[in-house]
């Protein structure tokens, strides 16, 4: 039974990590692209955020970048997931 619960707490914890990286997940995916300074950073942290509209801002940040609006759609959605 106590192993039980051990297992449940760790995948809990495993299950987590990916959420974690999501705003990383943005900039590997505009790094492709583009150059990934701070505003770039900046805007996937933005989407990365419990924000309510945060993809929102995400992608109107990187298109004012310069980043096409189908990239920036894409890479603010991974990070928001």
């Amino acid at each position: 039974m106590l192993t039980t619960v051990v297992l449940a707490g760790a995948v809990g914890v495993i299950s987590a990590a990916p959420a974690q990286a999501s705003a990383a997940e943005c900039e590997k995916y505009l790094s492709q692209w583009y150059n990934v300074g701070p505003k770039v950073k900046e805007a996937c942290a933005v989407a990365d955020s419990p924000w309510p509209v945060r993809e929102v801002a995400c992608r109107g940040m990187l298109i004012d970048l310069g980043v096409s609006s189908a990239r920036a759609f894409n890479a603010c959605r991974m990070a928001g997931e």
